[in-house]
Formats: C-alpha cells, structure tokens, sequence
C-alpha cells in the first residue's frame, strides 16, 4: 500500500479534499526494488536501488539503496 495524501482532520466535507497538498508528498522508488505483500509505505520517502522491503514492513523514511528492511517498525536495515 503506498500512502501519499495528507489531509487536515479539522475539516469538513469537501474542504478536506480540497486541502490536499500537491507537492512534498512523493514515494520515489529506485530500479530492482522487491516490496514484500502487505508492506506499507508512507509518503514523503526515497527507497534505493536494489532494496528489498519484508512483508508487513511499515516505511516512513528514505531506504538506503542495496538494503533489506524488515520489521513493523524497520530497525532491521542492513547492506545486502
């Protein structure tokens, strides 16, 4: 699932959509990345080249390239 919208909860019918930011909320995806079934990446973030993401991983942040990232929470990054 990627996740790029931010809304302002305090709004109300169509204003909130209307909030919607059109910039600063892109998920950048580099080449040969591997994203495991029911992975969650939240925008705004740069997954590099040749990283893998685990299955159920939740992503909030930029992956370094050539990596493996599991975990709900990813502290398990590390070098392929």
């Amino acid at each position: 699932m990627l996740l790029t919208g931010k809304h302002d909860y305090r709004s109300r019918n169509d204003e909130r959509q209307k909030n919607v930011t059109s910039s600063g909320n892109d998920i950048i995806i580099g080449k040969s990345v591997w994203i495991a079934s029911g992975a969650i990446i939240s925008a705004p973030c740069n997954i590099g080249d040749n990283a893998v993401i685990g299955a159920g991983c939740v992503i909030s942040g930029d992956i370094p390239e050539n990596s493996i990232t599991t975990g709900s929470r990813p502290i398990s990054t590390r070098p392929i």
